[in-house]
């Protein structure tokens, strides 16, 4: 191995591009191709979060915080475990800044 001539850079190994005087065509319009669907793949994201956020906006405006619709989506998520050391966690964060829990806070909802 001479100067480094077989050594690669870091992360996954490179497939060599064709050389000079191959026909590339067929790459290139693979490429044209890649960046028209990934744009529009952008286009059709910026339509999706607009209608999250009419949705999240909805919410808000019967007085619902965004941060706790937020919070209690990524919740639903997690580990039973997680939930749990979670919830206890937060008790005692609450507690520890003075700001506990309301005691009676869940008394006053409805039963669902």
């Amino acid at each position: 191995m001479a100067d480094n001539e077989d050594k690669k850079g870091p992360g996954r190994p490179r497939k060599e591009l064709p050389g000079i005087g191959d026909n590339i065509g067929g790459l290139e319009e693979e490429i044209r191709d890649a960046i028209a669907e990934i744009s529009q793949h952008g286009k059709d994201r910026d339509a999706i979060n607009q209608k999250v956020q009419a949705v999240r906006e909805d919410l808000y405006a019967k007085g619902i915080p965004k941060e706790a619709f937020d919070l209690a989506r990524n919740y639903v998520g997690w580990p039973e475990d997680k939930r749990r050391n979670f919830d206890l966690a937060f008790v005692i964060c609450r507690e520890a800044v003075g700001m506990p829990m309301q005691r009676d806070l869940f008394d006053a909802l409805p039963d669902a």
